[in-house]
Parts: structure tokens; sequence; C-alpha cells
């Protein structure tokens, strides 16, 4: 390989023999493949500083031109790759120079991964996320994703709306009704009938609201991604998890929340707390027995979630097959 290759370093002193800490580049210039793999075995030789504060550790910068090529850190004797945290050997440092290309990243952490061992719960061939990468916009939600879908509550606020209101109002109708009807004055006593028609229109409003206060949610996976996404009607992806392949099941958890109300301290017909129910779905993932919650997984009633994380657990045994 007779290319040269433009080479810098931080962090360390120009010989290459020890860490100095400062982050002022220092170039090292032009340099064939076979000067390069020198430079290379010296430099993964040197320690790993334990110095604490802000200093830039040990850093080797290869370019073609202006294209940044690699930037690699020694450890352990070992080169990582900066970008993923990847140990790189010297034939794919090598295949990178040749073809000016980087292995993609995915594969890499793939290839970590069955060096210490990691496992995957299903889809062993399925690459790790790409967490530098994968945004809500190219998750992939539509038919071609494995899924599931529910129609739930849009939040328990809305639920508690939807019953409380047209219940309590109508109530109050009635209520005002039969006082007026009690007290027997005359020309108030007409106006019993009215009360009681306003009470018995206002408990059908439970129909209207309760469509309104419900909509679409659905979860599922981006194998292309390798996704775990959640997902509303009229919002889109509400939250998503990476490395989909290593969760092995889901379960459901109460995340109500409880929160003092200070206007509660200058009017004392408020409520001093506001609760917040909810239930959030959570997963569990290789090599460990806790459950974390999934990004954007929150529902408003058990019901909801109960049907959800049994849904969801069928739909992962689909996918071992």
């Amino acid at each position: 390989m007779s290319e040269l290759f433009k080479i810098s370093a931080q962090g360390i002193n120009p010989d290459l023999s020890s860490f100095n800490g400062s982050y002022d580049e220092v170039n090292l210039g032009e340099k064939t493949f076979g000067e390069i793999l020198d430079l290379l075995l010296r430099f993964k030789k040197i320690p790993i500083p334990q110095t604490e504060g802000d200093f830039c550790f040990p850093n080797l910068i290869i370019q073609s031109g202006q294209k940044i090529l690699l930037t690699l850190t020694p450890g352990d004797g070992k080169l990582i790759d900066n970008d993923t945290g990847t140990d790189m050997s010297l034939d794919a440092i090598e295949k990178v120079l040749l073809t000016g290309e980087r292995s993609d990243k995915r594969e890499r952490l793939q290839q970590k991964m069955k060096e210490i061992g990691e496992r995957t719960a299903l889809k062993p061939e399925i690459l790790p996320t790409d967490r530098d990468k994968v945004r809500k916009n190219n998750i992939d939600t539509g038919p071609s994703s494995p899924q599931i879908s529910l129609t739930v509550w849009k939040s328990s606020g809305w639920k508690e709306f939807t019953y409380y209101f047209p219940i309590v109002t109508a109530l109050f109708s009635f209520l005002i009704g039969l006082l007026v009807l009690a007290e027997g004055r005359e020309g108030d006593v007409e106006m019993v009938p009215v009360f009681f028609i306003v009470g018995a229109a206002l408990l059908p409003l439970i129909i209207p609201l309760r469509k309104l206060g419900r909509h679409e949610f659905r979860m599922g996976v981006d194998w292309k991604t390798n996704t775990l996404w959640c997902w509303r009607a009229n919002r889109g992806i509400t939250g998503f998890e990476p490395d989909a392949n290593r969760i092995r099941g889901f379960g459901a958890v109460d995340s109500t929340t409880r929160k003092f109300n200070y206007q509660w301290l200058t009017n004392k017909s408020q409520a001093m707390y506001r609760i917040d129910k909810s239930y959030t779905v959570v997963m569990q993932r290789m090599k460990t027995d806790n459950y974390f919650p999934v990004n954007g997984s929150k529902l408003a009633t058990a019901k909801e979630a109960a049907e959800i994380i049994e849904m969801m657990n069928k739909l992962w045994e689909s996918q071992k097959s």
C-alpha cells in the first residue's frame, strides 16, 4: 500500500512514548500503512491514564485528505474505535485504510457483544441498534413491522372527566330539582321537570366523551433498526427502546404519581394532592431479572396494561420462530 495517510495525535508525546493529557493536536506527518502499523503497535501499549480532572485521553487520528477515517484510543493493549467504543484489529484497520470506508458500526457492535459473551433473547442475526443514528423518523411502524394494537384512554384525566363530569353535573341537576320540588313554591315547581330533563340529558354525554377520550395505541418492533416502539394516534411514536432482540418479555407496574398541589395553599377547596393514575409497561432484558420501563408506554388503567402485556408476550413468542 503506497498511499500516504495524514497522522495526528492528542494527549500523548510526539514520540508516542507517554501520556501528557494535552488537547493540542500534534502533527505526525504522512505515513504509509507499514509506518502506521509500527505506530499502532507502539500506540496501543501506552498505559491508560488514571489522572483526574480535565485532560485529553490519548488519541491517534488517521486521515485521507480531509476525511477522518479513524480515531483510535489505547486500552489494555487494544486499539479502541472512539466512535463505537469497540476493539479494532489491525486487519479491520487495514480494511478501512484500503477501502476508505468504515465497516458498519452495527457489525462492530455485534462482534463486541459476541466477544464479551452477550446473548440475545431472539433473532441473534439482527444487528444491535445504532443509537447514534436511530431516530423516531427512521423507525418503521407500518404494516411490515410486527405489532399489536389496542384502543386506550388518552390519559387517566380523560377517563375521570368522561365519567365524573356528566354524572356529577346530572346529580347536581337532579338535586336542585328535588329541592325545588320539596320547597313547593308556586311558580318554581314548574321548573322541576326542566332540572330532571337536563340531568337526564347530561348522562348520555358519557358516550361521545368516551369516544373522544380514547384512541389507538400500538406497540411493535422494527427489526431493521432493532427497536421496540410505542405509538399513539395523532402523536406518532411516543418512545422507543434499542436492542429489541435482547428483550426477554414484558410486564406492567403501577406508575401512579402523587404531587402536592400548591394551589391548595391559597384555595382549600382544591385537593391537597394531584394524583395521576397510570400503569407503565416494563421489559426484562437478558442477563438481569430486573424490569425496566418502556419509554412512551404509560397507560391509564390496569386492564389496558394487562391486555397490552398479554399481547406483547404473545407477539414476542411468535418472533422466536
